[in-house]
């Protein structure tokens, strides 16, 4: 084989491996922790081939969400937008009042409302509301799936 030949064939591997590197969703069902658009808002974790991006609504935040969430100021309910993407399954059977908890260091609370955005079965989105809210801390939001149990974690609770 011709030196030429070994070369090519090397930075061939090398591109269809960043190429695989570049495109694998990757199968934690952990947090992943901030996003990179700076706002510090967004988690992503992924269980049994389910992925969920949860976002920690603000008032600004809020304001780009396509529902009318007047009724839970942010004063005195904590809304989260999620997001779920599968490729099999029903999102539909995942009921968002018993699925989802968020735990602060000092309680555990419950939702006060699921305001659907999509239901779509492969792509179902809404916004999750509790009642009260942590004052300040770390928190983390908990999703009951079929496959296991997903956790969000946000390590102070971003400025409404």
């Amino acid at each position: 084989m011709s030196r030429r030949f070994l070369v090519l064939s090397a930075l061939g591997l090398l591109v269809v491996g960043l190429l695989a590197a570049a495109c694998s969703s990757g199968s934690d069902a952990g947090n992943t922790g901030p996003t990179d658009d700076g706002a510090d808002l967004t988690r992503t974790a992924e269980a049994d081939g389910i992925t969920v991006d949860a976002t920690w609504l603000t008032e600004e935040s809020a304001a780009d969400v396509d529902a009318d969430l007047s009724a839970y100021p942010l004063d005195r309910f904590v809304a989260v937008k999620i997001a779920f993407t599968t490729h099999s399954g029903d999102l539909n059977k995942i009921a968002m009042e018993e699925a989802a908890t968020l735990q602060t260091r000092t309680e555990t609370l419950q939702p006060e409302a699921w305001v659907s955005l999509s239901d779509d079965s492969h792509h179902r989105e809404g916004v999750v509301v509790f009642s009260g809210g942590p004052e300040t801390g770390s928190v983390e939001l908990l999703l009951e799936l079929e496959g296991g149990e997903v956790s969000l974690q946000w390590e102070t609770i971003p400025d409404s």
